[in-house]
């Protein structure tokens, strides 16, 4: 998907204000921020050399930007899909072939 379609500039403005809003009062996501911290806090107890910690790092970093990317697309799919079945048109498949719906 191309980045600069309106659904992607649409959900740029959507992460970067109301997500926002939202997370910061989320008490879930809170929680699970504090354990990121907690874990944080212990990784660098350890003491770990600087290529240890490198190598750590990056994999975490990767790790959370295929996350992120992931859950961009999601959210492209499903808002495209619900503008498709407000339109009426026939590409979103119908729920009665996924048997857990």
């Amino acid at each position: 998907m191309a980045n600069n379609t309106v659904l992607f500039q649409i959900m740029g403005l959507r992460i970067n204000d109301a997500l926002e809003k939202i997370i910061a009062s989320e008490d879930d996501y809170q929680e699970t921020q504090k354990q990121a911290d907690i874990y944080a806090n212990q990784i660098d107890a350890l003491n770990l050399d600087g290529e240890t910690r490198l190598l750590i790092h990056r994999h975490v970093r990767v790790l959370n930007a295929n996350s992120c990317r992931y859950r961009e697309f999601a959210y492209v799919l499903g808002f495209s899909d619900y503008l498709e079945l407000l339109l009426g048109l026939s590409h979103v498949p119908s729920l009665k072939k996924y048997p857990r719906f």
